[in-house]
């Protein structure tokens, strides 16, 4: 059969997709049924043959053991019944939240909103196959605010008046490495995920990320060859550019 979900072909017998793990109710609700029915006849076997015996062997006490023993087995059939029941309407509300979670994440997505799906998916703590289209979002915006956050502190160094220039570079170092290397992960994440040949329809915001990383770097001073450098070269050889982002931060 075809997957509602997913568009996977797989065995109509099989009470879930084994690609995107979805539930195959047609198959549920037989199997469920068949569940039933066997069970009913069972229990009526059952208390049949409880009262045929009890009838043609037993004496009275013997038959109501008998009849008590058939009804604990009715119980437990009501039980079996109503453990079905309430299996069938946990992993329904299971799929309905999961539902509600990925049609929230869409919104955000179309919105453009990538700093509250970014919250959205920390809080809930949303990781796994099924969100690796926000999440692959979520890790390259992650590095754009460490880069701004990184600005913030370096431009809270160039407020300290009292300090000479080595001791304000002893204060600057940190950030402006940290900077040079969210950076670089936030481009080469980007560039990963875009040409992944895994279509995952965001690509067009994952290229938009990228662009953002590029121009905030362009905006503070690099240039294009330098930028280059930052997704080609290691972190270590990149001291030079963090000594100008001094310079540029702290004339």
């Amino acid at each position: 059969m075809i997957c509602n979900q997913c568009g996977a072909e797989f065995d109509s017998n099989l009470l879930q997709c084994p690609y995107c793990h979805s539930e195959n109710r047609k198959e549920a609700k037989r199997q469920k049924r068949q569940i039933l029915e066997r069970y009913d006849r069972e229990a009526e076997n059952i208390k049949k043959e409880a009262e045929g015996y009890a009838g043609r062997t037993a004496g009275r006490w013997t038959k109501k053991l008998l009849i008590g023993i058939g009804i604990v087995l009715a119980i437990g059939v009501l039980l079996t019944v109503v453990y079905l029941l309430c299996t069938r309407i946990f992993v329904k509300a299971e799929y309905a939240g999961k539902d509600a979670t990925l049609a929230k994440l869409e919104e955000l997505y179309q919105a453009g909103d990538y700093a509250a799906l970014s919250e959205y998916m920390w809080e809930e703590d949303l990781y796994g196959r099924d969100y690796d289209k926000y999440g692959e979002l979520w890790e390259v915006y992650a590095e754009l605010e460490d880069m701004e956050q990184d600005v913030q502190h370096m431009e809270q160094v160039n407020t300290y008046t009292t300090f000479t220039r080595d001791e304000l570079w002893e204060s600057f170092e940190f950030w402006s490495g940290d900077y040079i290397s969210s950076a670089k992960r936030a481009m080469k994440l980007s560039d990963t995920y875009i040409n992944d040949r895994v279509f995952r329809e965001n690509e067009d915001a994952l290229q938009s990320l990228l662009d953002m990383t590029v121009e905030n770097l362009t905006e503070i001073g690099f240039s294009r060859e330098e930028i280059d450098r930052i997704v080609t070269e290691d972190t270590e050889d990149l001291v030079d550019l963090e000594e100008k982002l001094f310079e540029i931060l702290v004339p």
